[in-house]
């Protein structure tokens, strides 16, 4: 339960040190990315995001920000630095020169007051240059955190909001508002919970036991440490009919002085947590969210005093950007682990899906599971109610029959072939069977006969029916 290590402020004069090169440049940013030791961007919103390049000794400081007032941004390395205009909203790109040796920082700050700029990110991404050029350094828990989040959580299990209380329910829809986008909304609730709620330091550094981890709680007394923070935006989310989960992990803030993953590699091995941050599921992924560490309002000596943030750099933030500060230890509410031997338990079974034109195929009774063969077999019936067939049950051939009305196919019970109203066999690479009553297989031989196209969403593990191409 950390904050984030303490913003240090920069003098305008410091930035004005070494402008190498700026260039504005009104562009959308590419959404088809690829982090890399060249190339690391830090997160996924497409309006809220930095991107470091690397060509050469050139590095190059672009994305846009959504931040009131944002007026300049300063990246320095080293002994390197650039400072540039940049306004809310606006993309911005600045390239300079990087003339360390060895390993360096890079620290971004932004200005949204007059007189100086703030730290948006300090001393967690790293640039190492040697004979072989420069290359930013991955973080050494990446393959550790990418485990867990690779790991199967089914959202159906966190969409529970039954333990929100109605103030927050309340004020949920009050920030939401008109808004029917999901990943909006989660953009409104973060960006309400960073400016509104403080956290205690007097609790933090025992000045005070009183401490409220619940939402209503939390909202009640507008402070709290990170459990808090996570508790009162989860149930925020949840207020919006959106699954959401909580997570643990050993983050880099004031009892460690900061620091890096990249390279540090004694707390890699640490096993225990001391920070929270919460994951929403939004357009069939998990949103990745720590709205502490974005959060500059302090609770201090028994007084409130509000700052605005100069950043939302940890919302939807990149595996690779967040792994930079954070280990994860719990994911998915604290059902999944992993051991010494780096072994991940408590993850979900993944449930197969089968969409018809975008639209979900709804199973009352029987689900699609992969058979011995490794084949996807599914339950017809529903499927061909989907695609507009009637099917028949011959009791005697032991057999299901599905028909557009102007031609058929029959599934033999136990046969690898299936047959076409005038004869024909078509080969599968498995054969039908019944379960519980119901009459499985292969959906492809199925939809792809009457004429639609079949593919195959690893992400969301659908099978994705739709008309073929004319």
């Amino acid at each position: 339960m950390f904050p984030r290590l303490l913003r240090s402020a920069l003098s305008l004069l410091l930035c004005l040190a070494a402008l190498l090169a700026v260039s504005a440049i009104p562009a959308a940013a590419d959404a088809g990315f690829e982090n890399s030791e060249a190339f690391l961007r830090t997160s996924f919103n497409e309006e809220n995001y930095l991107e470091l390049s690397i060509s050469g000794d050139m590095l190059t400081l672009s994305g846009r920000l959504q931040l009131e007032n944002l007026s300049g941004l300063s990246v320095i390395c080293g002994e390197a630095s650039a400072w540039f205009d940049a306004a809310d909203g606006e993309y911005f790109s600045a390239s300079m020169r990087l003339t360390h040796s060895g390993t360096e920082t890079v620290s971004v700050f932004t200005k949204a007051t007059e007189e100086q700029y703030l730290g948006m990110v300090f001393g967690r991404i790293c640039i190492k240059k040697d004979g072989d050029g420069c290359r930013i350094l991955p973080s050494s828990v990446l393959e550790s955190n990418l485990a867990f989040e690779n790991a199967y959580a089914d959202p159906e299990r966190y969409r529970d909001d039954s333990g929100v209380p109605e103030e927050v329910r309340a004020l949920s829809d009050e920030i939401a508002g008109d808004e029917r986008d999901d990943y909006r909304k989660l953009w409104l609730l973060y960006q309400w919970v960073a400016e509104n709620i403080y956290y205690d330091y007097d609790y933090y550094y025992k000045r005070s036991s009183e401490i409220a981890y619940d939402s209503g709680g939390v909202l009640a007394n507008k402070r709290s440490v990170c459990a808090g923070y996570a508790s009162l935006l989860k149930d925020l989310i949840l207020a919006q009919g959106i699954p959401c989960m909580e997570v643990k992990t050993y983050a880099l803030g004031v009892n460690t002085n900061g620091g890096s993953f990249a390279t540090n590699t004694e707390w890699a091995a640490v096993m225990n947590s001391n920070h929270e941050h919460v994951e929403a599921w939004v357009n069939d992924r998990w949103v990745v969210m720590d709205v502490t560490w974005d959060s500059n309002n302090k609770y201090q000596d028994g007084e409130f005093h509000p700052k605005a943030p100069n950043g939302y750099y940890y919302f939807d933030i990149t595996p690779e950007a967040f792994a930079l500060d954070h280990k994860i230890i719990r994911r998915a509410d604290g059902r999944m682990r992993m051991n010494a031997d780096g072994v991940l338990t408590g993850a979900d079974t993944p449930k197969l899906r089968v969409s018809v034109s975008g639209s979900p195929v709804v199973w009352t009774d029987a689900e699609p599971f992969i058979d011995e063969n490794d084949r996807t077999m599914v339950p017809l019936r529903p499927v061909a109610a989907a695609l507009g067939l009637t099917v028949d049950w011959d009791g005697a051939a032991r057999e299901a029959v599905f028909s557009d009305g102007s031609r058929s196919l029959a599934f033999p019970i136990g046969s690898n072939l299936a047959r076409t109203g005038d004869g024909t066999e078509i080969p599968m690479d498995t054969a039908a069977v019944i379960v519980h009553d119901r009459t499985y297989a292969p959906v492809r031989v199925l939809a792809e006969y009457f004429g639609f196209a079949v593919g195959w969403e690893p992400k969301t593990r659908t099978i994705a029916i739709e008309p073929a191409a004319p």
